[in-house]
């Protein structure tokens, strides 16, 4: 959230044109002008898989 830094997609290097995602980062990573939420996957081997969403505080 601090640094505001959105860093690529790993193993992609060009899209499917039909398969597009809105603001995916591909290859070095941006700058946003907010980031409000963060999810991270992780994918391990047999299945352990796991996610993690952490979103910004909002009082």
């Amino acid at each position: 959230f601090r640094d505001r830094v959105v860093h690529p997609t790993i193993n992609v290097e060009e899209l499917d044109p039909e398969c597009a995602v809105p603001n995916l980062v591909i290859g070095e990573p941006v700058e946003a002008k907010r980031v409000d939420a963060i999810l991270n996957n992780s994918f391990g081997m047999l299945g352990i898989n796991s996610a993690l969403v952490i979103k910004r505080y909002t009082d």
